[in-house]
């Protein structure tokens, strides 16, 4: 990463990510576990055993990493994307380059501004407790990146832009999410591993 996504990473990974994920993601009720990206492509790899899967701004996804995660593109799991997915390669910034592997169609404006959420469609069942489910920052930070798919449905908006913040679109055996920000609570985390009783195999647990 480089420029100014790497700007983005010095900035405010760690207190958006480390602090949010260790104090925030704990008090969710359900248990997780963390892996690297490449993980997912091993035989080892038990996702059988996950039907969420949190991608913390994975900017640059290798084709080793891709055929990973479309190896889990399967039984209903929900793959949750945050911030700028896939947006970056060898050939430079290209934020739609992966949206069939993430399953929606990013846009972006080149600017630096608060990246935060405002939710708006309260009657879906991914927003319930609708603004109490805001988040984001509030300090400056850049590229902006959207979710600019007609195939989605919009869930949230950019408080300053109003693009799509918080998008979902579901596929023939999987879901997408997307996310402008990532740093979340744990009450929308708790929203992402509900699913309909039909669906309901075992007891729900995540990754990120």
């Amino acid at each position: 990463m480089n420029g100014e996504l790497l700007r983005f990473e010095l900035e405010s990974s760690h207190t958006l990510l480390l602090d949010r994920c260790n104090r925030q993601w704990g008090l969710c009720g359900f248990p997780f576990d963390i892996y690297e990206l490449h993980d997912l492509a091993h035989p080892g790899f038990p996702g059988e055993q996950y039907k969420l899967l949190i991608f913390l701004n994975c900017a640059r996804i290798s084709s080793e990493a891709a055929e990973g995660i479309r190896r889990w593109q399967n039984a209903d799991r929900v793959f949750c994307w945050t911030y700028a997915p896939g947006v970056t390669g060898p050939d430079g910034l290209h934020p739609s380059k992966n949206a069939e592997l993430i399953g929606m169609r990013l846009g972006w404006r080149n600017q630096r501004q608060n990246i935060y959420v405002n939710i708006e469609n309260a009657g879906h069942a991914l927003t319930q407790g609708a603004a109490s489910l805001n988040f984001g920052t509030e300090g400056s930070v850049g590229p902006v990146f959207f979710a600019d798919d007609p195939e989605a449905t919009v869930l949230g908006t950019l408080r300053d832009g109003g693009e799509a913040a918080f998008a979902v679109r579901q596929h023939d055996h999987w879901r997408s999410v997307y996310l402008a920000m990532h740093n979340f609570d744990s009450h929308l985390l708790r929203n992402l591993l509900a699913r309909p009783a039909a669906a309901r195999r075992r007891s729900p647990s995540a990754i990120w």
